[in-house]
């Protein structure tokens, strides 16, 4: 069964401390790329907008765990850095939602490609 959130959103809603994990804090120029990410996901790709607001949630935890406040330097995007935080988040969850992070860092990388960055 799918439910709604008072907002109308698709999901359940984390509660507690789950809640606090979900927001992660990025500078203004890391948040306008994620922003660009999801128009070209919406516009280009044409996902849904709960399909988007997953991909950009791992963008997101991606980027905050690289620490950088501006746009990465291209040397510390390597295969294994993607790999492990790949890894790390597929492992916290279960069944078939562990493709969710994988999935997610593709289309960002083809995005990544598209934007010639």
């Amino acid at each position: 069964m799918i439910k709604t959130n008072s907002s109308g959103e698709f999901g359940t809603r984390p509660r507690g401390s789950a809640r606090a994990k979900l927001c992660v804090e990025l500078p203004d120029e890391l948040n306008r790329w994620v922003d660009d990410f999801d128009r070209h996901l919406s516009r280009v790709v044409g996902l849904a907008a709960t399909t988007r607001h997953q991909y950009c949630f791992y963008v997101r935890r991606f980027l905050a765990e690289l620490r950088v406040a501006a746009s990465p330097d291209r040397s510390v995007l390597r295969a294994e850095v993607f790999t492990t935080f790949v890894r790390q988040e597929a492992g916290r969850l279960h069944g078939h939602s562990r493709n969710q992070p994988g999935t997610a860092m593709r289309a960002w990388l083809r995005y990544l490609f598209f934007a010639e960055w």
